[in-house]
């Protein structure tokens, strides 16, 4: 009989996931589900759940629609203070380092970037166990703190940083990217390391393509006869949304709203503006419970996705998937050009401006928009359409799941220890065989004896 063959394992390296409130956590539990349901035995290190202060505690171990769940707790240090959020960092790698020591070898590891350290502990299972390291980029530091000011690039911290991290991608089998302009960043760290791009996704069962009338979040706020610019999401560092509330006021005499859904750094200092300001016609609101996500996306006409021209190549926001899956027209804003840009362009669904310097022009469109409302009915079906197409979590799943099964097909890679008797072998059979060689051309340089007839012959000619 034909032994059975094995069967396909992973397992995801994170700091984050759910029931943590972080998009990055909602994707990893969406995509390892669906690796499950395919399969694929799934499991996930991470830390108990700290993106936002109101979620419930998580058990250290768990089994979690159909994924095995191990968390280590996580220190109890805001995400606002620095300091704290750095301990929490280290704190997380050590952790996850320790729990990836007890993983099966022959499990290849997705490792996210969340600790921003965490390709560390790919590079170290590497080199102690063999084991395949697939490094997944959906932000890349210490890059990413230096262009918003989180960091001095230069400093100490910077070069130690950079240094480790590049140090790690060289164990790398594969380096995962978001888009183009993220791989050109990785192929910058590290020139050797292979690289692929698969995007981040959305799943069509959460995120339906409501119509707006339909919308409970947009009845329950009366937006449903106003115009809805929105932005959801993380409120961050990372956009630029300063131009939005130059816009608000410039159209105020049109039922236009402004809605702003989620938390971040930035949103104290938009509302405080807006306050300040007289703005009526910007709201904003907390993060909508996940089963009412495709409510509040519903409420919109146009919605928005930033990114600042500094951190263009060091990450791709998320939130684009989502807004295609609602079917909605997209207002891209960026000061040059990046994956959101070109999403938008090539698939024709929404318009993109300079985030510093068209604020006229945005106001001048969304005036127009307001008038002829089919144009974003139309840019709204190209975006679900090309998302049902390219970003659905079963067209990415299935990429995934591909490069799973190749390296699960390739078995780990020989470790370090294995390296290291292997080479004492090799060199030990090496000198053997130099003796052996250096023996041989020793009695080569000495002359044969001679046959016992031939030597007769010559002592009876010298006495003759």
């Amino acid at each position: 009989m034909k032994p059975s063959p094995r069967p396909l394992r992973v397992t995801l390296i994170s700091e984050q996931y759910a029931p943590d409130m972080s998009s990055t956590a909602q994707l990893f539990e969406e995509l390892l589900c669906e690796l499950s349901r395919r399969g694929i035995a799934t499991s996930v290190c991470a830390m108990t759940p700290g993106y936002i202060k109101d979620v419930a505690n998580a058990p250290l171990r768990e089994m979690r629609k159909g994924v095995r769940v191990w968390r280590m707790p996580r220190l109890p240090f805001a995400r606002t203070n620095r300091i704290g959020e750095a301990l929490n960092w280290v704190w997380a790698t050590f952790c996850l380092s320790w729990m990836a020591l007890w993983i099966p070898r022959r499990a290849p590891l997705i490792v996210g970037t969340n600790p921003p350290m965490a390709h560390v502990v790919g590079a170290l299972m590497k080199i102690l166990k063999g084991q395949r390291f697939i490094a997944l980029f959906y932000d890349l530091h210490p890059e990413l703190s230096c262009a918003v000011g989180l960091l001095r690039k230069g400093s100490l911290v910077d070069r130690i940083w950079r240094g480790v991290n590049s140090w790690a991608l060289r164990y790398a089998d594969l380096a995962l990217c978001l888009g183009p302009y993220m791989e050109q960043s990785v192929k910058a760290r590290c020139a050797t390391v292979p690289t692929t791009i698969i995007h981040n996704w959305c799943d069509a069962n959460t995120v339906r393509c409501l119509p707006k009338e339909k919308s409970r979040f947009a009845r329950e706020h009366d937006l449903l006869d106003k115009f809805v610019v929105l932005f959801s999401g993380n409120i961050g560092w990372r956009q630029r949304l300063e131009i939005l509330l130059d816009v608000a006021a410039e159209v105020q005499d049109t039922p236009i709203r402004f809605v702003f859904i989620g938390e971040g750094a930035k949103k104290a200092k938009l509302q405080e503006a807006a306050q300040q300001r007289g703005l009526n016609n910007v709201l904003f609101f907390p993060y909508q419970p996940r089963e009412l996500m495709e409510h509040s996306l519903a409420a919109a006409d146009v919605s928005v996705v930033s990114q600042e021209r500094e951190v263009i190549g060091f990450g791709v926001p998320s939130k684009i998937y989502t807004y295609m899956a609602s079917g909605r027209a997209l207002l891209g804003l960026a000061g040059k050009p990046c994956e959101v840009i070109d999403m938008i362009n090539e698939h024709e669904c929404g318009w993109t401006f300079d985030e510093d310097h068209d604020k006229d022009a945005i106001a001048a469109k969304l005036r127009e928009l307001v008038l002829h409302r089919e144009q974003c009915a139309s840019a709204g079906r190209c975006a679900r359409q090309q998302f049902e197409k390219h970003y659905s979590l079963e067209v990415i799943t299935q990429q995934y799941a591909g490069i799973i099964r190749q390296y699960c097909a390739m078995g780990p890679a020989p470790s370090w220890f294995a390296r290291l008797f292997s080479c004492k072998a090799s060199s030990r059979a090496e000198a053997e065989l130099a003796a052996i060689k250096q023996e041989y051309l020793k009695r080569k340089m000495v002359a044969p004896p001679k046959p016992i007839v031939q030597q007769e012959r010559e002592e009876v000619k010298q006495l003759s």
